[in-house]
């Protein structure tokens, strides 16, 4: 039930699907999608009170705070940016590291994101967790975000397992609840993603692999579900 006097739930850590949020809305809950990064003193682009939802946006950028897309990388300008990273005696002046800026005083988040129309952040995952298939691209949270838009699932993790002749094969492990149908998900797979993008394995879980701080775990995903992979057709 929600409290009388919430004026707004701020939700942030990890990209949180759009069927979680869009039930906290249903139910009456001020939720606000949110992104930020610890070199950043917390949040950099929030989304606005009242403000109706904007697809997979998260929000506008916070008062002061300027950011920019680089080769497809978010870049962070803000006051709050860190002076620098802890490191032994005598790399600065307090024993700091300094921060990877650019020459106007961007720091590069290694997050992949996008600006829409109004400006609005959109985070599409992070580079190092990309994977590559058949030359391609493939940014796991999209993919995450177009199999959890089908129905009868309730959550997904993408991850990519070495493949001889792709590279990397892209698999996915499901919770599923209701009218979960595998033959209607692969009609869904092949209608919303492009064919590179598109799981080939599938595995069945109760939950999803998460790390002690509570975000997917990719890395586990792929050492603990490999044996219960199926094909997805």
């Amino acid at each position: 039930v929600r409290p009388g006097r919430l004026r707004a739930l701020l939700v942030g850590g990890a990209a949180a699907s759009p069927a979680l949020l869009e039930r906290a809305r249903r139910a009456g809950f001020p939720v606000l999608p949110t992104y930020g990064l610890s070199e950043a003193a917390g949040q950099v682009a929030t989304a606005r009170p009242g403000e109706p939802p904007a697809g997979a946006a998260v929000g506008p950028a916070l008062p002061g705070v300027h950011l920019r897309i680089a080769g497809g990388e978010i870049c962070v300008k803000s006051p709050s940016l860190l002076s620098g990273y802890l490191a032994s005696a005598g790399l600065g002046p307090q024993g700091l590291s300094p921060p990877p800026l650019d020459a106007e005083g961007y720091l590069p988040t290694g997050d992949l994101g996008a600006l829409d129309a109004r400006g609005h952040l959109v985070v599409t995952g992070r580079r190092r967790e990309i994977l590559v298939s058949g030359g391609e691209n493939v940014a796991p949270l999209e993919v995450e975000r177009a199999l959890e838009a089908c129905p009868g699932v309730a959550a997904a993790i993408v991850f990519g397992l070495p493949d001889e002749t792709w590279g990397e094969r892209v698999c996915a492990a499901l919770v599923v609840g209701p009218g979960f149908d595998r033959a209607a998900l692969a009609r869904h797979v092949r209608e919303r993603l492009a064919r590179h993008a598109q799981p080939r394995a599938l595995a069945i879980v109760a939950a999803l692999p998460v790390t002690a701080a509570g975000k997917l775990d990719r890395r586990g995903a792929a050492e603990q579900l490999a044996p219960r992979l199926e094909p997805l057709d």
